[in-house]
């Protein structure tokens, strides 16, 4: 019983897969491929939670946690970066490594 559980919900999260792929591709806006970028994430840590569970190595949820975090900083760096409106990633970048200095500013 348990095992067709798992194959129903493998099955139902290679569907959101497709389904975020179809909506990474097809998005209208940038904010819209953010969302299916981090909806696939998701999607990706629930499939790397049934491995763990089928492979019995534990472990691997350790893995999917970290990358849950790393999923969620990089979403709130794309958000910052879209509400500031940065002219190149450049300038975005070292506004991430220093603060709120520019690259016009270092280069005065």
């Amino acid at each position: 019983m348990a095992e067709h559980i798992i194959v129903v919900a493998a099955i139902l999260i290679f569907l959101g897969i497709l389904l975020g792929v179809l909506r990474l591709v097809l998005g209208r806006s940038v904010v819209d491929r953010v969302i299916a970028v981090d909806m696939l994430t998701v999607v990706s840590i629930s499939l790397i939670a049934i491995y763990a569970h089928v492979a019995d190595r534990f472990i691997y949820l350790d893995v999917a946690l970290v990358y849950g975090v790393l999923s969620f900083l990089a979403v709130l760096a794309v958000a910052r970066y879209l509400e500031r409106g940065f002219s190149t990633m450049l300038e975005f970048m070292v506004f991430l490594l220093c603060g709120s200095i520019t690259v016009s500013g270092l280069l005065a």
